[in-house]
């Protein structure tokens, strides 16, 4: 399933290097694991948040939110997307789309498909053209726009309702805000490894500065 992989390798300030030198491979997992977890609940609280705000073209077209941000708020949060070793974390997102985040995504039909479908008109959005084996919209037919346009639509009284445009590929543009800023990554990590060396201090009843690099 496509998606999006975020990795946190460690680095720190001299003081907080120094004493990460004298912690065991073991302990350096358990660390990195924590700070996962804390990164892992700041990308599932942010995309909660971000899917009560997404719902431009859903509300434009008069139809009901497909909730792939939700779904992948959901897909964040599952234990196994979390991995770490004595080096850092990494923490993956396995939902469609989460990786226009990073980087400029084209759109292909699947396998057996000439087009993709882009749907135009309420009723359309969210759903395919065929429900299985039959159409979803009995009476449906392909018609050329006058301005070239390949679309999929049905008779009304008042002519052609389109429904659907079929493309043979879709663009879309980096969208860095469908996650957490690099900088929000980032202070959540660091809050995790502050909350792990206070509680090491008061242990250990040392002392330590921490701060970001």
């Amino acid at each position: 399933m496509p998606g999006v992989s975020i990795s946190i390798r460690n680095t720190a300030t001299p003081m907080v290097k120094r004493f990460l030198d004298g912690v065991t491979s073991a302990g350096r997992i358990r660390l990195n694991l924590k700070i996962g977890r804390a990164i892992q609940n700041a990308v599932r609280h942010y995309l909660i948040v971000l899917a009560g705000t997404r719902h431009t073209w859903a509300t434009k077209l008069g139809g009901t939110p497909t909730g792939f941000l939700a779904m992948a708020a959901e897909a964040v949060s599952l234990p196994e997307v979390l991995s770490a070793d004595a080096d850092g974390c990494t923490i993956s997102v396995y939902s469609p789309g989460m990786g226009r985040a990073f980087h400029d995504v084209t759109i292909r039909p699947g396998e057996g498909r000439q087009y993709v479908t882009i749907p135009i008109a309420g009723e359309a959005y969210g759903n395919r053209i065929r429900q299985g084996d039959s159409p979803r919209f009995p009476g449906g037919f392909f018609f050329t726009s006058k301005k070239g346009n390949l679309l999929y639509g049905l008779r009304d009284g008042e002519g052609i309702h389109p429904l659907y445009l079929l493309k043979r590929e879709v663009h879309q543009n980096q969208d860095r805000s469908l996650l957490p800023s690099d900088e929000e990554l980032l202070q959540a990590g660091c809050d995790a490894l502050a909350d792990y060396l206070e509680a090491t201090s008061k242990e250990t009843d040392q002392t330590i500065e921490t701060r970001t690099a």
